[in-house]
């Protein structure tokens, strides 16, 4: 199943890459992480490409960069960036290429979660992390619990939105248990207001970590 095309490049597109900015907020989490120049890292839904251009600045490490269209290129078009475009239930890396992966505001954009998540236990080392940023299920029920036991706001788009794939905690959990990923740490993270874009809705903000051998 192959997943329309969502982001834009338009400059009136909220998701535009073009109006895509780095959130210092989020550099501070970022900044804790136990990264190293000899961390290999995943950024999967680039984008921009802020967010690994900030790990590769601040950890000297090496950070390759993938989106489903070269619009992400486009945006901010640079050799270092190691730019390739892919899809998500076919990443065009070997097993265990990587340490880490860093996935940011994507998973909700995905149907097939366990399809993505399955290619990220394949890339990474055994005991590799991931750190992941969503929105998690908004339009299922007003009382659900999610990652960070709280329903956290709505986007700006309904549910029924074509390119929106909300799910419970209780089936994410299920996901990570049955592809083989464990929760590693929680991080709190509210974005200020003077934040551009969709910065400044709440994010759940979980470090996941491989349970391979």
């Amino acid at each position: 199943m192959k997943e329309r095309g969502f982001y834009t490049n338009t400059p009136d597109n909220i998701h535009s890459y073009n109006k895509a900015e780095f959130a210092k907020s989020y550099g501070a989490i970022l900044e804790r992480l136990d990264l190293s120049p000899e961390s290999k890292v995943l950024e999967f839904g680039a984008g921009k490409g802020a967010e690994a251009q900030h790990i590769r600045e601040v950890f000297g490490a090496k950070v390759v960069e993938t989106d489903a269209t070269r619009e992400a290129y486009k945006a901010n078009p640079s050799p270092e960036r190691g730019f390739v475009t892919a899809e998500y239930w076919r990443l065009p890396y070997a097993d265990n290429s990587f340490t880490f992966i860093h996935c940011k505001d994507v998973l909700i954009h995905i149907q097939e979660k366990d399809k993505l998540l399955a290619e990220f236990r394949r890339v990474l080392v055994p005991g590799g992390t991931i750190l992941l940023t969503t929105e998690l299920a908004e339009g299922v029920t007003q009382d659900v619990e999610v990652l960070s036991n709280r329903v956290a706001p709505f986007v700006s788009f309904p549910a029924t939105e074509k390119n929106y794939f909300y799910t419970t905690k209780r089936v994410f959990d299920n996901i990570l248990e049955r592809i083989g990923f464990k929760y590693k740490q929680k991080f709190e993270w509210t974005p200020s207001v003077q934040e551009k874009n969709w910065y400044d809705k709440e994010r759940v903000v979980v470090l996941l970590e491989s349970t391979k051998k």
